[in-house]
């Protein structure tokens, strides 16, 4: 069964059914500049890659991946998320990666994820 979503300002329109999701290029557009502000602001220690699977069960993950001295990140986040679920998620997906890249031993959205994720929302949304 497919279904057709349209917002009030028709400016995103996405389809979905349980086996995919097609967002509209405005916000993977947004979406990548979120990214290099995060890029720019909150550097890593390893290099990112981020994905949009159609089919993921959850808003987005992070891992470290690769062989030593060839590490990088993978950030998912669902295709069938809207602009400001993205973001967010992506927001949220940076901060764990930020830690992680710091060498923190983090308890999962602990203290210290708290503060990498205040710092990568700031950067985003150009808050000081």
């Amino acid at each position: 069964m497919e279904i057709l979503f349209i917002n009030s300002s028709a400016t995103m329109v996405w389809r979905c059914d349980r086996r995919f999701c097609i967002l509209s290029d405005m916000v993977d557009s947004y979406l990548k500049q979120c990214e290099k502000r995060l890029r720019f602001g909150c550097p890593l220690n390893y290099p990112a890659r981020i994905t949009r699977p159609k089919t993921a069960e959850e808003h987005g993950s992070c891992e470290l991946k690769g062989s030593e001295g060839k590490e990088y990140f993978l950030i998912r986040i669902n295709a069938c998320l809207d602009e400001v679920g993205a973001v967010d998620t992506l927001i949220h997906e940076w901060a764990h990666a930020l830690c992680e890249g710091f060498g923190f031993t983090v308890v999962d959205h602990g203290p210290e994820w708290g503060v990498c994720f205040a710092r990568c929302y700031c950067v985003v949304y150009d808050e000081r």
